[in-house]
């Protein structure tokens, strides 16, 4: 009782303060992220209510089958005494990472949920539904209370089953070279399998990309993931994969599938690409490049990043002079700088010349710094270049300012993003509803 006379007395002087500033407009934000708006004018009162128990129409899953036109399932549904109704749905299990509350995906429900239901049910059919094969699903209720409010959830997960494959469609594969950059594989499938797909991760990967683009993709198994973004083939075939990081474990995961294009077990090949450098000191040369650019897009400085056949990776940077001359940097805390990982920059480690283009403005004093690491994980001495850029070409404007960059006084590396074609598939959808 006294938590619900302090939340009243909270709730008047929120709007005695209201009063005062002569808002129109009562705004009310959930936990969820939903927010409701009203107009102040037409609200009439503010109340509290308290109900006893728990608000949810509890659910059990009983089979599911597959059908030609439409899939079904089997439920039973048992509401709580204080639940009046519900909405259901039927959702991808990974699309759970983007709900991870209860109010998040009670609203989820909420707004996906066609129709209230008033009935309980020991075995309700769902039918109009269509699902993907050999992939995890949620069955889930929100219950309703007198007021209308969406309150607790109940949720059942199961496995759609995978189709019947046809023979025993398998690829086999070896490993036909590796170098620090470069891993070539042969392929050589059954004669069971009608086609492929074939796609490489670094260790552990597949799982994580997964789940971040499975709910956006409509991916709900790696098999899935790896056939449609992963290179297609047919009989025998050899590939290249290039660009690759040196030192690093690799997973190549192998989708094949029947003459009726079922997917069969995908198979994974793990690979390490070979390690650059030696035992001995790591260096890196710096040989400043060309000046270019103008006014309205931007100025830059090429820089060149030279490694010793000793240096297994190295690191390198741009900064403005001023940093140093005042105190604001000092070399040591370059040096500590360039030895921090970063995981989410691409660009962080370097393998052999790296000819980098870094944004700059004419007339300005820089330095350019990189530092190496040998075979064994020893770093080398820290390399640096002093220059100053030239002046803006005759008939420009002034320099605009360099793009803000990863750390305060540096400049930032121009990089080329590679477009992102894959095309998302839609999602399964609820087309009606049936309960007996």
């Amino acid at each position: 009782m006294k938590k619900f006379y302090s939340l009243l007395i909270m709730a008047i002087v929120s709007l005695a303060a209201f009063a005062q500033n002569n808002p129109n407009r009562v705004i009310v934000h959930e936990t969820s992220g939903n927010i409701s708006g009203y107009l102040a004018e037409r609200i009439d009162s503010i109340s509290f209510a308290k109900l006893e128990g728990r608000v949810a129409a509890d659910v059990v899953f009983n089979a599911f089958a597959a059908g030609t036109e439409s899939d079904t399932l089997w439920v039973a549904i048992t509401r709580t005494p204080q639940c009046v109704c519900y909405k259901l749905a039927c959702l991808p299990a990974n699309s759970l990472s983007y709900l991870p509350t209860e109010a998040a995906l009670a609203s989820r429900i909420d707004k996906v949920g066609e129709n209230f239901y008033y009935k309980d049910y020991t075995d309700a059919q769902l039918t109009g539904i269509d699902l993907s094969d050999d992939a995890d699903y949620v069955f889930a209720t929100v219950g309703y209370d007198q007021y209308g409010i969406a309150c607790s959830v109940s949720k059942a997960e199961f496995h759609t089953p995978r189709p019947a494959v046809t023979g025993n469609p398998a690829v086999a594969c070896t490993v036909d070279d590796v170098t620090a950059d470069s891993i070539t594989f042969s392929f050589k499938p059954n004669a069971d399998a009608a086609g492929y797909a074939f796609c490489i991760y670094p260790k552990g990967e597949a799982e994580q990309q997964l789940a971040q683009w499975g709910p956006m993709f409509g991916f709900n198994n790696i098999g899935e993931m790896v056939r449609v973004w992963g290179i297609p083939a047919e009989g025998d075939y050899v590939y290249t994969y290039t660009g690759m990081t040196p030192g690093t474990e690799y997973e190549l995961y192998i989708q094949p599938w029947d003459v009726n294009g079922n997917n069969a077990d995908y198979s994974v090949v793990p690979v390490t690409t070979s390690k650059l450098g030696g035992e001995g000191v790591a260096e890196v040369s710096i040989e400043i490049g060309s000046f270019g650019g103008e006014a309205t897009s931007g100025y830059y400085q090429f820089v060149i990043y030279t490694p010793n056949d000793q240096a297994s990776l190295h690191r390198d940077m741009l900064l403005e002079k001023d940093a140093i001359d005042s105190g604001k940097w000092t070399e040591e805390d370059v040096q500590n700088y360039l030895k921090e990982d970063n995981p989410y920059d691409p660009y962080w480690n370097q393998y052999g010349v790296d000819e980098a283009k870094w944004t700059a403005e004419p007339n300005k004093a820089y330095i350019a710094y990189a530092i190496a690491q040998n075979i064994n994980g020893e770093w080398g001495p820290l390399a640096k270049k002093e220059f100053t850029t030239p002046d803006a070409p005759a008939g420009k404007a002034p320099a605009v300012k360099a793009v803000p960059s990863r750390i305060k006084h540096g400049t930032s590396r121009i990089n080329t993003a590679m477009p992102f074609k894959a095309t998302p598939k839609a999602p399964a959808k609820m087309q009606l509803l049936q309960l007996k």
